[in-house]
């Protein structure tokens, strides 16, 4: 027989306390299972669990582990089992063989089923004090603040590349650094609007809890009109579409946002109207641990243009096609065109989605009402976007931080400009993760080609469109990702027969570049500079600092400024550059074997939003 008993090894709980842990057969959350034992005369968890650990060392261990909620009362053991019933009843027979010797001891077992009123979420903050921790804090003092802070962070960063590599300290940087501080630090630019400024939100559509009392009167209503039937996790819950507040293994609740500072006062229009349909629809937002439900989560923007899209991620399988009609496409089209109409927004469309974890941003979706893309401007160009495609949620400080990109690039193909022949027309861009191609056609007048990749099919697409929509004949975008991560491997000579050098822009999620594809890069010696976007200096940017600061690739930092993208938080955009020394070879990459050459090595998409 399989064992099943616990290891000794966990957290135990005290007390009854409703499980989350789903029961495979009726899938009922709040289902448990008892063992009693009397008479073995432990009066502590502790002692219980070196006693088990005792009779137990020789045991198999479980494939599978259940954990029983255990409870001492005086002389009485009770364990709790949330788990299917044959294992159950494999778990009592297993106790009985342990104590069967035992005289002293009884053991007895009950399958009934104790429906405990779930927590009661009290005096939960505020989600504009989650989101916008510093929303009260002058906007002055914030920067100020983050300033102080990034910089402090940013000199750590290269101090420890000293500490971690030696041989830094022969490079200009690692001889100024420790006397001079960020020495290379151009400042702190502030986001030209810090109310209203964030132009897209991806809300998840889950339960708040009524007031406490209220909640009490429904669970007490319930049992006795359902006597023997098991509540329900949506009991008591009011469908919200915010975002989340608490998320742990047993429950998640979100609190609507539109009071908070950061949301524009068009988008507060949508964001009503999509609450009104979820409340109407009577549908259950989806549960992640029952795997039920119908509503997911929804994406809105928002933009400067007056456009905006809604992007619904729905569980289809939970609704018969006449159902998924009636309760969600006719309340959709009902509620929503009347503001397609007035001009807040330009597209609906939902996609359905019965997995587990996230959504592909490739996965299928469907456009409900009007159009599949919208349109904003960066720097007077207009870029048509797709719902799933990336873009930066702050589109004036997206204005600064392009302007001063478009700087610093001009400012380095002007460098030995001579006449008409200037080095502007003998460099090219590379844009890896190019989402709808904004950096690379900002940058397209610095350059002579610009090549960009993208593992989203609807953003190439939407990059290529917008190059031709902006004059930027010099870009081509396509999707996929580098073979085997390597930027050598790129056949340039389809854009330019000459063997220009290669600028590099890298504006990749939180956790930063992978490693495989920044040696890439940093090996290739075609590559001249690195302009790096860090949006979290604290993790992703540390890790890929270990290897751009590594003397043996030559690349010394040039210029660094902080963006501020995020008013009210804790986080800034640092944009910095490295650039290689005039004439450095970097060493040739080591040869890899013919299963590392041939793995399809993925490339940073664009970030996460905020």
């Amino acid at each position: 027989m399989q064992s099943v008993l616990p290891q000794t090894q966990r957290v135990i709980k005290s007390g009854f306390t409703r499980s989350r842990r789903v029961n495979s057969q009726t899938k009922d959350p709040s289902t448990h299972h008892k063992i009693v034992i009397e008479g073995l005369g432990i009066k502590k968890e502790v002692d219980f669990w070196k006693f088990f650990a005792d009779r137990c060392k020789d045991a198999p261990k479980p494939k599978q582990v259940w954990t029983p909620e255990v409870l001492v009362d005086s002389d009485k053991l009770v364990l709790m089992y949330p788990q299917n019933p044959l294992n159950f009843d494999d778990a009592f027979n297993q106790w009985q063989h342990l104590l069967q010797d035992d005289p002293r001891v009884q053991i007895r077992k009950t399958n009934e089923y104790h429906y405990l009123m779930p927590r009661i979420h009290k005096n939960l903050p505020d989600i504009q004090d989650v989101v916008l921790p510093w929303w009260k804090m002058p906007y002055e003092e914030q920067l100020a603040k983050k300033e102080t802070e990034f910089k402090s962070v940013i000199v750590d960063i290269f101090e420890q590349a000293l500490i971690n590599n030696p041989s830094n300290a022969s490079t200009t940087w690692g001889k100024r650094i420790p006397n001079e501080g960020l020495y290379f630090w151009e400042g702190i630019h502030a986001s030209p609007v810090i109310d209203g400024f964030r132009n897209q939100f991806d809300f998840e559509i889950s339960g708040k809890d009524l007031p406490g009392e209220e909640y009490r009167e429904i669970f007490q209503k319930f049992q006795l009109e359902n006597p023997g039937v098991p509540p329900p996790l949506t009991l008591g819950k009011k469908v919200v579409v915010g975002n989340v507040v608490v998320r742990n293994r047993a429950d998640v609740v979100t609190q609507d946002v539109q009071h908070c500072r950061h949301v524009p006062e068009r988008m507060k229009t949508v964001i009503r109207a999509v609450q009104q349909l979820v409340e109407e629809s009577g549908m259950p937002h989806y549960n992640q641990h029952l795997h039920e439900g119908f509503w997911r989560n929804v994406s809105i923007s928002s933009w400067t243009t007056g456009d905006g899209l809604v992007k619904f991620v729905v569980n289809k399988s939970a609704l018969s096609k006449e159902e998924y009609e009636k309760y969600f496409v006719e309340p959709a089209k009902r509620i929503l065109q009347p503001l397609i109409n007035e001009g807040y927004l330009s597209g609906v469309s939902v996609q359905p989605y019965g997995g587990v974890s996230v959504a592909s941003p490739n996965a299928p979706y469907q456009v409900l009402l009007g159009k599949s893309t919208s349109r904003e401007k960066v720097l007077g160009h207009t870029f048509k976007i797709s719902p799933e495609s990336f873009f930066q949620t702050n589109t004036r400080a997206t204005d600064v931080a392009f302007g001063l990109l478009q700087k610093w690039t001009e400012n380095q193909s002007l460098e030995g400009n001579s006449g008409e022949n200037s080095e502007k027309t003998q460099r090219n861009l590379l844009d890896v993760g190019c989402g709808v191609g904004i950096i690379g056609i900002l940058l397209a007048k610095n350059y002579h080609r610009v090549l960009g990749f993208d593992q989203i099919s609807s953003a190439v697409d939407n990059a290529n469109l917008n190059a031709k929509l902006n004059g930027a004949s010099n870009c081509i975008f396509v999707k996929g990702d580098f073979t085997n991560g390597r930027v050598d491997e790129i056949d340039f000579s389809s854009l330019d027969e000459s063997d220009h050098p290669v600028d590099v822009v890298l504006d990749p999620p939180r956790a930063g570049v992978s490693g495989e594809l920044l040696e890439s890069i940093l090996y290739n010696p075609k590559v001249q500079n690195i302009y790096y976007m860090a949006c979290d200096a604290h993790k992703g940017f540390r890790d890929n600092a270990k290897a751009l600061l590594n003397q043996r690739f030559g690349f010394e930092p040039i210029r660094a400024a902080g963006i501020d993208m995020f008013p009210h938080t804790p986080k800034l955009e640092v944009l910095f550059q490295f650039s290689r020394q005039k004439g450095f070879m970097p060493p040739l990459r080591p040869t890899r074997s013919y299963t590392d050459r041939h793995r399809r090595l993925p490339y940073p998409p664009r970030r996460e939003q905020m």
